[in-house]
């Protein structure tokens, strides 16, 4: 993921490919400042992808969107400021996999 000129790579939360399934550490990266809007940068170009952006602490999602699926896929928040779990999930001909970063939109 990209905001400006800052990058961050993602947590793997769980890849499925058919039947088989793994599933990444849980261990959440540092909050990535993200005065601009996020760049999802993947190799594969996915059939689908969505983004929802949660609230430290939060139990519920404050913010879910389908993404314009590519190589390259934009997407500008409209959540207020704080820090957020942003999950990435993006799905593949008989693969589906999801990944996690953290942000931290800043006061407008």
């Amino acid at each position: 993921m990209q905001s400006g000129t800052s990058y961050q790579n993602a947590t793997l939360l769980r890849f499925c490919q058919g039947q088989s399934c793994r599933q990444g550490s849980g261990k959440l990266p540092r909050a990535l400042a993200a005065a601009d809007p996020l760049l999802f940068i993947i190799d594969a170009i996915p059939q689908t992808a969505n983004v929802t952006l949660t609230k430290a602490g939060a139990a519920t999602p404050a913010e879910t969107r389908a993404l314009h699926a590519g190589s390259i896929m934009v997407y500008a928040p409209t959540v207020s400021a704080g820090t957020y779990l942003v999950q990435l999930n993006a799905t593949w001909p008989g693969s589906t996999g999801s990944w996690q970063f953290t942000v931290s939109i800043p006061k407008s």
